[in-house]
């Protein structure tokens, strides 16, 4: 199952209008830099290897086997609020975050220069 937040649904709500795009949401695993593999999110059409999932007219995509990896998944979008401080550089400002019962890989420290 993925679940999206009002935020997410929000601010994916408006890119895909703006940009007049009808494709798909995928649910993909993502080089994510400072802990190594992460779930994210891109524009991208459907296969049959897939599992679909529509919310509030978006829909999104998973491949089968990910999703019985992850587990349930969430899908967030957060903006910074002044109070993270030190920690990783790479993920400040605004951002979608996604997130699964299961994560796919630990996270394993800092390597972006922060």
């Amino acid at each position: 199952m993925i679940k999206v937040t009002p935020e997410a649904e929000q601010k994916i709500k408006e890119f895909l209008e703006k940009n007049n795009i009808d494709s798909g949401i995928r649910v993909t695993v993502m080089e994510a830099g400072c802990s190594g593999a992460a779930l994210g999110i891109i524009l991208d059409e459907a296969t049959e290897e897939d599992r679909l999932f529509s919310h509030q007219g978006i829909d999104f995509l998973i491949h089968k086997d990910l999703l019985e990896e992850t587990g349930n998944i969430t899908i967030d979008f957060v903006e910074p609020d002044g109070s993270e401080e030190g920690g990783c550089a790479c993920n400040s400002g605004a951002r979608f975050v996604v997130t699964s019962d299961r994560p796919v890989s630990p996270a394993s420290g800092c390597s972006c220069g922060a």
